[in-house]
């Protein structure tokens, strides 16, 4: 099952990855900032231009792991609800699966304000909350499970994040919520099974 689901996260990233570089067309000297950029698994392995990246995380040991695999990547430790960034300075930001992470409602449309306000381009993905299947848990529907539920699942039994030793409160997002964060996007629902697994939401 777990190498079917590591296939399902190659192609959903190919998918992905062609998808930014055909709408977004970013040139040579064109610098792309990497907004939640964890340990660098998607852009920094597959873009060729790493010294254009700057890759920006809240976790230090993320960015020192991301650091040993791509030296050519700036790296820069930041909140990405408070950008240190001016208005329309930065030419491309990309969001890869970041801002179902940064808690309730009102805390996404911080992270979403500012990469609206700082980029002149930018390409932010989402899970799609009505995709049956919650990848973060590897559960159906789990995403529907009440909060104070999940907690209590948690603290018996451990059900929770496969790489973290702690429940997280993920808040997936409808196309709905992703036209209300981004307005005047284009937003697009990816599938690369029979139903849409993520939602894009680009500015070209």
């Amino acid at each position: 099952m777990w190498h079917l689901m590591e296939k399902f996260r190659e192609k959903s990233r190919e998918k992905k990855y062609r998808l930014f570089i055909e709408q977004l067309k970013p040139q040579p000297q064109d610098v792309i900032l990497n907004i939640g950029a964890g340990n660098g698994l998607f852009l920094e392995s597959m873009y060729e231009k790493k010294n254009n990246i700057i890759a920006l995380d809240l976790d230090p040991n993320m960015l020192r792991d991301l650091r040993r695999k791509h030296p050519e990547v700036q790296c820069l430790v930041a909140d990405a609800k408070q950008l240190p960034f001016k208005n329309n300075s930065v030419k491309i930001s990309f969001s890869n699966a970041v801002i179902e992470h940064v808690g309730s409602n009102g805390e996404q449309q911080k992270f979403a304000n500012e990469i609206r306000r700082i980029s002149q381009k930018y390409y932010v993905t989402v899970p799609n909350k009505y995709f049956p299947f919650e990848f973060h848990y590897r559960l159906p529907l789990y995403q529907f499970v009440p909060k104070s539920m999940q907690k209590w699942l948690f603290k018996k039994f451990r059900v929770g994040l496969w790489y973290e030793n702690k429940w997280e409160d993920i808040n997936l997002l409808s196309y709905r919520q992703m036209k209300k964060f981004f307005p005047g996007t284009t937003v697009i629902k990816q599938r690369v099974t029979l139903c849409a697994e993520t939602l894009i939401s680009y500015k070209n």
